[in-house]
């Protein structure tokens, strides 16, 4: 057999976690932190290095370094996906959810951003560039802030441009309520508001809290349930569907969920996603064939181009 041409063998890889305090502390709906690990993973080929990186626990570095390390160094640089699937079989015994999953995340990122080096292109050209930009959103409005701490942080989003603001809710539905509406307030009624409460409420709860957002013109609603409850987000919402017809008119992870049962979203730019399914630029790419062949919408947390669901079953 003649060896294809092109091939550049991965010299090395090397991984650090970093552990940055924030300002002040934070909580969403089902967490606390005073500080933030980065894990960056570098990988180096043909004179050429991609950097990945992913929010995770320090024990995802060693994962990398004593696991995945060995699968990656002296593979193809231009072949990603066949490194993809080589670190996917590593780790069949340990579990995908959770740190393989970040592992895996930072260096297939790392992967693809050394290939666009080596290609000399743009990343997002050598991806499938469709758009010439993308808007961004402005995240975090925690749980832990009062009402003006809240107020203050959106309003510095509108003043740098970024007309879309997202923040955390679940700690208590009558005070989410309150503070969603302090929220509007602060930024006028032609600013897209999302809210994610981390999987922090009940199926009932986060019907209830759906229909009570919106008032507030909420158009974007992020696990209102645990993401690992995937068949109480289907068949809860599924239920509702058949009693109403339609749940909210709030688009939300959850409504992907009961639709086909599965959750088809894009994290691309966000690698800490520690999913059973690993979503990666690799595996987004696999997803996007998917979708597709069964006439469905790819979306990530907040693609507006989604109309507001209501469904007739």
């Amino acid at each position: 057999m003649t060896p294809r041409r092109g091939k550049v063998p991965i010299e090395d890889l090397r991984v650090s976690a970093l552990t940055i305090p924030t300002e002040t502390p934070e909580a969403d709906g089902t967490y606390e932190w005073d500080s933030t690990t980065i894990v960056i993973v570098e990988v180096t080929a043909g004179g050429k290095q991609g950097l990945g990186y992913t929010y995770a626990d320090s024990a995802t570095a060693k994962l990398i370094e004593d696991k995945l390390k060995e699968v990656v160094v002296g593979n193809d640089a231009m072949s990603v996906q066949a490194t993809w699937w080589g670190m996917l079989y590593s780790i069949r015994n340990l579990g995908r959810p959770g740190i393989c999953a970040m592992a895996i995340s930072a260096v297939d990122t790392a992967l693809w951003d050394l290939k666009a080096r080596l290609l000399d292109l743009p990343l997002v050209t050598l991806l499938g560039q469709v758009r010439d930009a993308l808007p961004i959103y402005g995240s975090g409005g925690f749980t832990n802030y009062s009402n003006e701490e809240l107020q203050d942080q959106l309003r510095g989003w509108l003043e740098q441009g970024i007309a879309l603001v997202k923040m955390k809710i679940g700690r208590d539905a009558k005070i989410d309520r309150q503070r969603v509406a302090a929220a509007r307030k602060a930024i006028g009624e032609d600013v897209d508001l999302f809210v994610d409460a981390n999987g922090a409420y009940s199926r009932k709860q986060a019907l209830a809290q759906a229909r009570a957002l919106e008032e507030f013109n909420v158009t974007w609603f992020e696990e209102p349930v645990s993401s690992d409850d995937l068949e109480g987000a289907a068949a809860g919402s599924l239920d509702f569907f058949k009693q109403q017809r339609s749940v909210t008119r709030i688009p939300s992870l959850s409504r992907r969920t009961a639709r086909r049962r599965c959750m088809f979203t894009l994290a691309v730019l966000r690698p800490r996603c520690g999913t059973p399914n690993i979503f990666t630029i690799t595996s987004a790419s696999n997803e996007c064939f998917l979708t597709e062949s069964q006439n469905l919408l790819l979306a990530d947390c907040v693609q507006r181009s989604i109309s507001p669901v209501s469904v007739s079953l």
